[in-house]
């Protein structure tokens, strides 16, 4: 299977074992027009009307049957507090900093609702993005990040998320 990287533009050979969301499902709550005036957003920060903050990290999935993980790159929504120390500490190793809590912005493919599901965020190295662990509950993919994967799983999740892949020729 060969497909076309969307971040670097070249073509790869093998399944790709992550898939990122550029913003955060808040982003498109905001309706188009008012979007320039009331978020400040970069590749890891997201702030709108001042009151919603949003940091980037990444949320492994383990898979049972590969060396490495899956991977989402989501959004979280942390309080003001956590933002503005999770900004102090972007250049430094925050990997003993107690987790804070947040909610996934994010309405991942192939689930249910997704959206503002409770996680903790674990800060790491400097300039990292943090990782982020779901909260324990009965969604499956709170019970698939704690339970793992098979490669087969993570092949129909790249079916639901990135159909394109898959076209037939």
């Amino acid at each position: 299977m060969v497909y076309k990287c969307g971040l670097c533009g070249e073509e790869h050979d093998d399944l790709p074992m992550d898939i990122a969301f550029m913003k955060p499902q808040d982003y498109f709550n905001v309706p188009p027009a008012e979007r320039q005036k009331r978020i400040k957003i970069n590749n890891d920060l997201c702030s709108i009307d001042e009151r919603i903050f949003l940091i980037r990290g990444v949320m492994p999935i383990p898979v049972h049957d590969s060396d490495q993980d899956f991977v989402w790159g989501v959004w979280v929504r942390v309080d003001w507090k956590s933002f503005r120390r999770y900004i102090k500490l972007w250049n430094a190793d925050s990997s003993k900093e107690r987790p804070f809590r947040g909610r996934l912005s994010a309405s991942i493919p192939g689930y249910p609702d997704t959206y503002l599901l409770d996680a903790d965020v674990y800060l790491r190295g400097a300039s990292e993005r943090p990782t982020i662990r779901l909260r324990p509950s009965d969604h499956p993919l709170v019970q698939e990040q704690m339970n793992g994967i098979t490669m087969a799983r993570v092949h129909q999740i790249l079916e639901t998320a990135l159909p394109h892949l898959f076209k037939r020729h």
